[in-house]
């Protein structure tokens, strides 16, 4: 069963900028990577908040010479998040387009019902969790994931 709300906010994110979807799946796939990975992260974000609050210190002289220093680590995060939903799409695209792609009957009526909106994400997030054997605890990444590929239109996966 599909909780509606994770459905409705899957449905929103075929709106974003790609880099912002793919800054979101990095973040997710957090959950996939070593531990190391996470406490990476968790790193570079700690760094940037302890100089923000360094720089909302008004005792020091130029607190906004920190500024370029936390926006520099944050800037690390996401891109790093950019890097790595890119490469793992990459990685399980092929999986994912036989499953969308090589029954043409089913490929007809899902291409025939995308609207990019949640009757289109909810279809493909399906499709996408059977294709990788995502268990429904990772239904948010699968969802996100689904919104990717139907923002891109399966006739770039499949052709």
């Amino acid at each position: 069963m599909v909780e509606s709300t994770m459905l409705k906010q899957a449905s929103k994110l075929v709106e974003l900028p790609d880099e912002v979807l793919l800054e979101a799946i990095g973040f997710q796939l957090l959950a996939l990577d070593n531990p190391s990975r996470a406490v990476s992260v968790a790193s570079h974000i700690g760094s940037a908040a302890a100089i923000s609050l360094i720089t909302a210190d008004t005792s020091l002289e130029s607190p906004e010479a920190l500024l370029p220093t936390a926006l520099k680590a944050m800037g690390d995060v996401l891109g790093t998040c950019r890097s790595r939903a890119m490469a793992y799409l990459e990685e399980v695209t092929p999986a994912i387009a036989r499953t969308l792609c090589e029954d043409r009957r089913l490929r007809r009526v899902v291409t025939e019902r995308i609207d990019k909106g949640e009757l289109a994400v909810q279809i493909v997030a399906e499709l996408v969790a059977g294709a990788l054997g995502y268990p429904p605890v990772l239904a948010s990444l699968t969802f996100t994931i689904s919104a990717w590929f139907v923002k891109r239109g399966l006739e770039r996966i499949c052709d």
